[in-house]
């Protein structure tokens, strides 16, 4: 039983397609991510396994673990994952793995976050799975893990935690091929052989650990890269709002979604304080997509104000929403009371 694989397979197309919506990303992109993100999270879990204080917090995160969670849209799993991942993992294992997603597939910030949230989820149902009917308890979880350990590793590509390192892997084939050649018993000339594949794997470590400015003279592009960050978050940020303000219908929809719009008020004030930092043409630039978000989003604002017992408990908060869309990132934003 190889257990990234029967987790990954156990998420099924229905949940990448609302899972891209929440990312804001294409099913085939969100299909890498989830396929990149199963194994390192199983890393960081067996790595809590590792300790006494990491198994008794895990241990108790898969005892009171229910299944029936993972039934509810990949948005709602997400954002329920996301509480459990903050509780179980914390920052430190979480933006690394942040980063990772938005480096190697655009997706901003905020989408990583619900993605690392809905397969925590994911995750810590596969596991609970492997122990029904029996007790997960501290010696079952280490065999489990150990079980496990090579398959989760393997699985991890390069530049998310807990994938291996360019030169242990180099190091370990050059070994495997010194050894095949030192059992051999040929001449001494053979040896020419796994030397120069050594220093071919030493020369491509290099390669990949050479510094990525080539230039010091130069600065290298971090002003673009920072605005496009932004712009994947701000993104992300407005698609999963409108997708929650779209399944609005009645009182009781409201009074679920009104987490989800707080959050996302949340969000719009992160992306602007990192925006006020940018230079003023980038700055300029981020102002304009803010204001061409804004349409939709009052569209859908007036569609939920407007059904009976929706209005009174999500005008202001929309309200919020709009006017953190709508100010100039140079001035204050100025809103009614906030809620909390």
């Amino acid at each position: 039983m190889n257990l990234v694989d029967t987790i990954r397979n156990q998420i099924p197309a229905s949940a990448i397609r609302q899972l891209s919506q929440v990312v804001g990303k294409s099913d085939s992109t969100t299909r890498s991510a989830v396929a990149a993100t199963v194994p390192s999270l199983l890393f960081s879990f067996s790595r809590m396994a590792s300790t006494e204080s990491g198994m008794q917090m895990l241990q108790g995160a898969l005892e009171k673990f229910n299944p029936k969670m993972l039934n509810g849209t990949a948005e709602a799993v997400s954002v329920q994952g996301v509480e459990t991942a903050e509780s179980l993992l914390g920052p430190a294992e979480i933006s690394p793995l942040v980063d990772a997603l938005t480096r190697s597939f655009g997706i901003g910030s905020f989408g990583s976050r619900r993605l690392v949230g809905f397969l925590t989820a994911t995750v810590l149902g596969g596991i609970a799975r492997q122990f029904a009917g029996r007790t997960i308890s501290p010696e079952a979880l280490t065999l489990l893990f150990a079980g496990q350990r090579r398959a989760i590793t393997k699985a991890v590509p390069q530049g998310f935690p807990g994938a291996e390192s360019p030169l242990r892997t180099g190091v370990d084939r050059w070994k495997e091929t010194a050894r095949y050649f030192t059992s051999s018993r040929r001449d001494s000339g053979r040896w020419t052989i796994p030397l120069a594949i050594g220093l071919a794997v030493i020369l491509m470590v290099m390669l990949l650990n050479r510094p990525r400015n080539p230039y010091p003279g130069r600065a290298e592009r971090t002003d673009e890269d920072a605005v496009t960050r932004v712009m994947n978050d701000l993104r992300g940020t407005v698609q999963s709002l409108t997708g929650t303000l779209g399944r609005i219908k009645d009182e009781e929809s409201a009074e679920a979604a009104l987490p989800a719009i707080v959050e996302a008020r949340s969000r719009l004030d992160e992306i602007r304080a990192r925006a006020a930092d940018l230079p003023a043409p980038q700055r300029e630039r981020v102002d304009q997509r803010l204001h061409s978000h804004l349409v939709g989003v009052e569209e859908q604002s007036r569609r939920v104000e407007a059904i009976p017992g929706a209005g009174e408990k999500l005008k202001q908060p929309l309200e919020e929403v709009t006017a953190r869309l709508s100010s100039r990132l140079d001035q204050p934003v100025e809103t009614p009371k906030e809620v909390r």
